[in-house]
Order: C-alpha cells, then structure tokens, then sequence
C-alpha cells in the first residue's frame, strides 16, 4: 500500500518534513479530505469506546514542571489557486513558573512547508502564556498564538490564531473533526519513556481559512485539504527522545506509528495504531530499527534530503501474514526542474538506457517459494512487482526530464545562432543603405563564409556542453535508482526471513 505524499516526523524542538513517497504532481487530490460528515463527538467507538473523555481533557492542566502538554495541528492544504502546503502549529502548555505558574515550561511554534518550492521556515517560542481555559480550551501566547474552541464541547470546532513575524507567516483557520478519533494505544493510553501518556487524534478533520506567506494572503480549498490534530498530555517526558509518524493510505487508513526508547534499558516500545475509514481500531507491533540513510544534498538549493527513512515493518497477525510499509522516498524532481527550456523529448532518442526487470529475481523468488502457503506466495510476488514497478516509473520520469532537457538545450542553442545570422544581415543592410546600394543576398564580402563557421562551432560547443551535463546527471539518476532496487530487494529478503521464521514456529506450535 502506497503512502500519500506526506510523512511528518516531529519532536517538541524540531521538526522534520519528508515528502515525495509518491511522485508528486499538480494534477489529482494530493490530501486525503475527510469522507465523512459526522462529528467525532458522535461517533460510537468516541462516546462508549473504552476511551477518554474527549471533551473534559482539551483544557487538562499538567502539574509536572518536567510534563507535556501537547496540542499539535498539522493542516495539510491545498489553496484556490491550487498551491499545496503542509502548516503545521502546535502548543505545549505546563507548570513550571513563578508560583507554579502555566508559562514556565510551556512554549508554541511553527512549520511552514511549500510542495512547489520545497522552501520552509519555522518558529519555537518558550514561555509568555497569557490565557488557560479552566473548563473550555482556550489557550493564548498574547498577540502571536491562540487555540479555542468555538463549541462548548470542546472539540466539534476548534479555530487557530497565529501571528509569527519572525518567519512572515500568519493564519486564521478553524477545522471541525469528522468520523472516528484514533485512541493511540487502543484507549488513548501510551507507555512513553518512562511514564504512561495519553494521546488522542483527529486525523481527519474538515478545514476552512486563510493564510499568510511573505504577505501573499492563501485561501484553503476545504474540500481537498484536510487536518491532523493530536492531543497528548503526561507527567513525563521521555529524556531519551523519540520518533512518531502520522500517516495517511490511499485506502483511507489513518495510522499513528510511535517509536519510543526507554529509559531502564527495556526494550524500544514501537507500535502503530490503524484506524480504518468504518471506524474500527487496531494496534499493530512494529519493528523498532529504523534509520534514516541515503541523504541527498540539492546542487540547486543545498537542501538536505532524504531519499529513505528506514522501513516501517507492521507486524498484524492476519492468516499469518506480516504487512510491511515502505517509507522510501523517492525524489520529487531529480534533478531539478528545466521549464526554461523550450524542445522535445525526441531530440534525445539516442541515449535511451536500457529496460528495467521489474519481476522477482532467483534469490528473492526462492524465498517466496519457502513460504507456507499459496496465497502468501502469490501476495509477495505481486507487491514486488508493484513496488519495483513504482521506483523504475519514476526513474523513467526523471530520465525523460533529462533527456527533454537536453533536446531543449540544445533547441535554445540553434535559436540562438539564428538570432547571430539575423543580427549579421541586418548589420550589412545598414552598411548597403549607407553605401546607397541595394541589398542582395550574394553580398558576402562582410565575412559571411567566417559567420557560417563560427555559428557551426558555437552549435557544436553548445551540444557537447549539453551532452557532457547530461551524462553526468543521468549518472546520478541511475546511482540514485539502483541504490532504490538494491534497497527493495534487501527490504524484501528481510521481511522473507521474518515470515519464515514465523512459518517455522507455527509449524512447531502444531505439531
């Protein structure tokens, strides 16, 4: 199952966007928006689910100094004017101050991130709470920050304020959640570092509003944009850091993956909790070794990227069936866009690489054959294929790219000689008319056999500059690809040996 475009891995301090799991385009819903229209408030599993009280928690005061206080809002937005942005605004609001007041440890900031330019800024303010709801949420950092609830419930509408100067980004907008709350745990409860937590989240809430970047005012398209709200609240934080991933399926599958080191050397708590689209829950184990690899650094921006972040194996006992999501990260563009150019793909038809396989190879399909059963044999055959099948398309994207590229290049080139040979025969006609001659086009006695040539040899310089740029990125596309195949395949040979370890220990257990 593909991921949409989006993963968000965030920490209280810093933050950090990874985009492109899908290649990304304009065209085509880009967010997920809400699919159903009931507010959470009502939803079976929320009022009579064994969960928290939703509603009396939003205004929940922490006691601990060392607490967390969490109200994280992550739109994920598609403007009228069809720009897309992830805007993320949170709060963490705790004792801590002078006479044990709400501002000592609490803080609020930002995260602002264009898909078109790729360009970010951010913002993390500590301390100046002005307002704390006693009973209603409301939460207020004077001028610059503000979160309430527009519904005495606490939670059926919720608008947020902010005003950041300091990163030219302000905005107004109000999001209702719709369908079910996911309960992260099953129950909202969550061993985290050393203390248990409670998180809840709105992963799918109707948004309206405006906002601002670098004084160009953005208004949200509600019905393709969506957002992600997260409550979590403890005595506790954990000293030895953690990772959590909010993520979306094409399917409609909302899943809160927590990976979380503990602090008496016990093992990594690492789980994710799906909510499905009909409401129903499910807590899934999760391999805990994830690392990112395989930074890229932009020749264009010198942006850092991230072309993997490990792999999220999801262990869910299904017929006896692991499930593994694949956070690889393909390139949005790569290299970077060439809309300068003006010429055709086809001026490039001599340097088409060759086809890539995209069937199991030997070693991998005779560890599929050692699986138990059919239907585990035939489900890994295909979503090899499936996954292969997604990097070598876009390979071929950014390989095309390439070659159009250097067809226009080469195009622009040629244009501009014409422009040398126009610029030559007006120069004659001038010095004819000073002469009182006519024109004629056998007046060649200006060096027109000297033109001719050092067009030609500015042509040729031209097309090898172009021919020696564009081998050496798409050297890099093919580097960066095969690392993308080599990748799968060990991905692959690793989920194999997990399932038949698990085929040989059931095997036991029936026996």
């Amino acid at each position: 199952m593909l991921l949409k475009p989006l993963l968000c891995l965030w920490a209280l301090s810093s933050c950090y966007l990874v985009t492109g799991a899908q290649t990304y385009g304009s065209k085509g819903e880009l967010w997920l928006a809400p699919t159903s229209n009931e507010p959470s408030i009502h939803s079976p599993y929320v009022t009579s689910g064994p969960t928290l009280n939703v509603s009396l928690n939003q205004a929940i005061r922490v006691q601990s100094a060392a607490g967390f206080n969490s109200h994280w809002v992550g739109h994920w937005v598609t403007t009228t004017d069809n720009l897309h942005f992830v805007l993320i605004t949170f709060s963490n609001v705790v004792n801590g101050g002078p006479n044990n007041a709400t501002d000592g440890g609490s803080a609020n900031g930002c995260l602002i991130y264009s898909l078109e330019s790729g360009g970010s800024n951010s913002s993390f303010i500590a301390g100046k709470l002005t307002t704390f709801g006693q009973d209603k949420l409301r939460i207020q950092f004077g001028d610059q920050y503000e979160l309430h609830s527009l519904t005495d419930d606490n939670i059926s509408a919720i608008n947020v304020i902010a005003n950041y100067t300091e990163s030219n980004f302000g905005l107004n907008t109000t999001f209702q959640p719709r369908g079910s709350l996911l309960f992260n745990g099953g129950s909202g409860s969550l061993y985290w570092g050393s203390v248990f937590n409670q998180q809840w989240s709105s992963s799918a809430a109707y948004t309206t509003g405006t906002f601002t970047i670098n004084g160009t005012r953005h208004i949200i398209d509600p019905n393709r944009s969506t957002t992600w709200y997260d409550r979590q609240w403890g005595e506790k934080n954990p000293t030895q850091g953690w990772h959590w991933f909010p993520i979306q399926l094409e399917n409609g599958v909302r899943i809160s993956t927590w990976v979380i080191p503990t602090e008496q050397g016990d093992a990594v708590k690492a789980f994710a909790t799906a909510l499905y689209p009909n409401g129903e829950q499910e807590v899934i184990s999760v391999n805990p070794d994830i690392k990112p690899k395989d930074a890229w650094v932009s020749p264009t921006t010198n942006r850092t990227c991230l072309a993997h972040l490990g792999t999220l194996i999801f262990f869910r006992r299904d017929n006896n069936m692991h499930s593994q999501l694949d956070t690889l990260m393909l390139p949005k563009t790569y290299p970077p866009p060439y809309e300068e150019h003006n010429g055709t793909a086809e001026d490039a038809k001599d340097i088409d690489s060759p086809n890539e396989e995209i069937f199991v190879p030997p070693h991998i399909m005779q560890k599929i054959m050692a699986l138990k059963t059919h239907k585990e044999r035939i489900r890994m055959v295909e979503e090899y294929m499936k996954k292969k099948g997604e990097i070598v398309k876009a390979k071929e994207k950014a390989l095309t790219c390439q070659k159009r590229a250097r067809a226009r290049t080469i195009k622009g080139a040629k244009n501009d000689i014409k422009d040398i040979q126009k610029a030559y025969w007006e120069t004659v006609h001038n010095i004819l008319d000073a002469k009182e001659q006519s024109f004629r086009l056998f007046s060649r006695g200006y060096g027109f056999n000297t033109c001719i040539r050092a067009c030609r040899l500015l042509v040729t310089a031209r097309k090898d500059e172009a021919r020696r740029f564009h081998e050496t990125e798409t050297g890099k596309i093919e580097a960066i690809y095969q690392n993308a195949f080599k990748r799968v395949d060990e991905e692959y040979n690793a989920l194999l040996d997990l399932m038949l370890i698990s085929d040989k220990q059931n095997a036991r257990a029936e026996v």
